[in-house]
């Protein structure tokens, strides 16, 4: 007869805890579950507030313990952060509750700092590791937050009287981003799989990588496109095709094929075999690219696109490399005094080239660029400069609003384009939904 497993039976329901105002709530649950008490609550807010006195005079070399209020609330919310930090080292919340009651709350301070402490130093070595490891490539966002805003978090860093501020605000954006991370642990976790993105694309040829993020509209622009998505939709793509990942560059025809090979195969299916034929490690780095995978076997697979919409996920330019321009992606809208100040940047503008090229480095939706389209006074000449800039899928994403006001010259600027262009521009804004943007 198999034995029957002991499990511990909790008091304090972890699920109603909070990693980034842990001492709080395992105080408020811990009092519920009757592990603590109004006693208990009291030392831990006295504990506190001493050890808020003691760093002020730290602060201020022992000279006042008087200081502004805004500073005594941040270095408050520091202590308690530490010791939060301190708690969630315990096996469970009803042995921190125990140790809550029994430890000094000194003690929990400093096991809290050295929490912080190590943290910082794992950031540092991820930082290092994902520098080493870094992708051949001109895109700006990447470039800044590997040379400027994660170096810029260990200056801004006080562990001392504001450690649960990280300081930290990157310019790039991860493929999952780090959530519900305080402190230096989202540096941290931003850091790490940061390292696990580049390691990635170090599996592949860096020419190919190069080929990839050109294609994709990825390379040489300051805009906020994961780099590891492009690259890894290209290596889930290159595998669905042929079966191996070796070579991830894809023609035109490639993904012409890839389309049709790709509807009603299974995602999972698909997600599998590509993360085996990798051999990845069982590990954090494993297992997230595997997640990473499996949303892009999903988007590929299961999200029954149309195929210009399918073609624009690997290119940005047309299959022989050459540019059609800028590539807007349906983000989020600008902030109105931004929009505004783009506004007034136009109006200043000497010639339709300089025009253009302010739309092209400023905008970055769809809907952005079509409410300018109608905010900005625009001549014939001008509207043609900035056409001229754009790829097909944003030309055939303008065209399909056949109400807006700059439909019928765009329709005019188009006559003129090779039939070619002409011809995929039509068909795409024929596959697209006629609603206004």
């Amino acid at each position: 007869m198999p034995e029957k497993e002991i499990k511990k039976h909790l008091r304090i329901d972890e699920g109603r805890l909070r990693r980034e105002d842990y001492l709080r709530t395992l105080l408020a649950e811990g009092i519920s579950a009757g592990l603590l008490d109004g006693a208990d609550a009291e030392a831990v807010q006295v504990g506190c507030l001493e050890q808020v006195a003691s760093l002020i005079q730290r602060k201020t070399d022992g000279e006042t313990c008087a200081v502004p209020e805004e500073d005594a609330q941040e270095i408050l919310r520091s202590v308690v952060y530490l010791v939060g930090l301190a708690l969630q080292t315990y096996p469970d919340a009803d042995e921190a509750a125990v140790a809550l009651r029994r430890v000094p709350l000194r003690e929990l301070y400093r096991k809290g700092f050295a929490e912080a402490a190590r943290a910082v130093r794992e950031t540092r070595e991820f930082v290092r590791l994902a520098q080493e490891t870094r992708i051949e490539t001109d895109c700006v966002a990447y470039r800044q937050v590997l040379e400027r805003d994660l170096p810029a978090f260990f200056h801004a860093y006080d562990i001392d009287f504001a450690a649960d501020d990280g300081k930290f605000l990157p310019s790039y954006p991860l493929f999952a981003p780090v959530r519900s991370e305080i402190g230096p642990f989202y540096p941290r976790s931003y850091a790490e799989k940061l390292w696990f993105e580049n390691r990635f694309c170090a599996l592949f040829p860096p020419s190919d990588v190069r080929d990839v993020l050109f294609r994709c509209g990825a390379d040489g622009q300051d805009t906020a496109v994961n780099l590891l998505y492009c690259v890894l939709t290209a290596a889930c793509g290159a595998w669905i095709l042929r079966g191996s990942a070796d070579a991830i560059a894809l023609s035109d025809g490639d993904v012409h094929t890839l389309f049709s090979l790709s509807s009603g195969r299974s995602p999972d299916e698909v997600c599998e075999g590509f993360v085996s034929s990798l051999d990845l490690p069982d590990d954090p780095f494993g297992q997230y690219i595997r997640s990473c995978a499996r949303t892009v076997a999903w988007t590929l697979c299961g999200e029954n696109l149309p195929e210009p919409v399918f073609r624009s996920l690997f290119f940005a330019v047309d299959g022989n490399g050459d540019a059609h321009g800028a590539r807007f992606h349906t983000a989020a809208r600008m902030a109105d005094a931004d929009y505004r100040e783009l506004l007034g940047s136009l109006e200043l503008a000497r010639n339709p080239a300089e025009r253009a090229e302010t739309v092209r480095r400023s905008v970055r939706s769809l809907g952005d660029l079509a409410d300018l389209l109608v905010d900005a006074f625009w001549t014939t000449e001008e509207l043609h400069a900035l056409f001229s800039t754009l790829d097909d899928l944003s030309l055939a994403a303008l065209l399909a609003d056949a109400e807006a006001p700059y439909h019928a010259r765009l329709a005019d600027w188009l006559s003129a384009q090779p039939d070619e262009r002409r011809e995929r521009v039509n068909g795409i804004a024929e596959k697209l939904d006629a609603a206004p943007l």
